[in-house]
């Protein structure tokens, strides 16, 4: 879950519908409008001139809360919206800015209380749903998360970040079973769907299906063959398969297909070297070096000492040639 996107979401949403509640002309409407202008500082004025003519305390006090949090000085803004909601108790966006902010400081015990009011107030928030999981996720509380996180997906079952967190849970807990089937109920339409078939594949993995896993990572290199992570996962296990050839012609393809991808080209350049395949290694080396990783050059290197023991000069005189002309360069 982006709990950092989630709080963006929460304070967007609360200072407009405070702004709607603002009257025209007074200090409140003017710290308003310094507000979407960015100018955190005139609204922090403005704001606490409305508190001092007691212009709509709790409003005040809220949007005084939203100024502080966008110029950065939380602790201030954790005051401000503690006395909003002691003006108006009732007031539910108040309590959801305070206990966002408090998860947000690490204050879970504390963000907790404040969302469970929040809830008392406004029962179908699947937004506070998910930050009230969040936090029980991080005291370890992972039942009661799991509750909340079923309770988002019952209100919108789109919010597919829910199913991950339902996932990560079911690990933690050691379910793998469990952990597979959220997995499965991912949306293919999910932004995230192609690393949620990485996690499958990783799971097949761990119970021992390394056909099925196979299957899954050769999928995500032919739906994504720009994402790199699949094409790793791919040769890894290709070559615990002990099938290092096929996992070479992969990389390889991968490689001439797509920008360079420096930690693929160094795990092949690694498993061609061990394998004695010298030709695949040099080729390997070389992308990774000009990629600009340190090891290609280590590589590159190693493959140097090995071409002086056969006494292969050709290939001396390419690696020299690739490092020469990319020093002159």
């Amino acid at each position: 879950m982006k709990t950092s996107a989630t709080r963006k979401m929460f304070f967007a949403v609360m200072l407009i519908s405070a702004c709607r509640a603002a009257q025209p002309g007074g200090y409140l409407s003017q710290g308003n409008d310094y507000y979407r202008e960015g100018d955190y500082d005139k609204a922090v004025a403005s704001y606490r001139n409305a508190i001092d003519n007691s212009e709509n305390p709790a409003l005040s006090w809220f949007n005084l809360g939203n100024a502080y949090y966008q110029g950065g000085t939380f602790r201030n803004a954790v005051s401000c919206y503690e006395t909003a909601v002691m003006h108006a108790p009732d007031f539910a966006r108040g309590w959801i800015n305070l206990g966002v902010l408090y998860y947000e400081l690490q204050d879970f015990g504390a963000c907790i209380a404040a969302l469970e009011k929040a809830l008392t107030l406004n029962s179908e928030d699947a937004m506070v749903y998910s930050v009230l999981a969040s936090a029980h996720k991080d005291l370890e509380q992972y039942g009661s998360a799991a509750i909340y996180l079923e309770k988002v997906l019952e209100i919108d079952s789109t919010l597919s970040d829910a199913i991950l967190m339902l996932y990560e849970i079911a690990r933690l807990t050691g379910d793998r079973k469990e952990a597979q089937a959220w997995l499965s109920k991912y949306p293919e339409k999910g932004g995230r769907f192609y690393d949620v078939q990485i996690l499958s594949g990783d799971l097949l993995l761990e119970k021992g299906d390394t056909a099925a896993a196979l299957a899954v990572f050769r999928t995500c290199t032919r739906f994504a063959p720009e994402r790199t992570r699949g094409w790793i996962s791919l040769v890894n296990l290709l070559h615990r398969l002990d099938a290092d050839y096929t996992a070479l012609e992969e990389a390889r393809m991968a490689l001439e297909s797509t920008p360079p991808a420096v930690g693929l080209a160094l795990l092949a350049g690694r498993i061609a070297f061990d394998g004695g395949y010298y030709d695949k290694a040099e080729f390997f080396f070389t992308t990774a070096y000009r990629g600009g990783h340190p090891d290609g050059v280590v590589g590159l290197g190693n493959l140097t000492a090995i071409y002086n023991r056969f006494g292969d000069n050709a290939g001396i005189t390419r690696i020299k040639a690739v490092l020469d002309d990319d020093y002159e360069k």
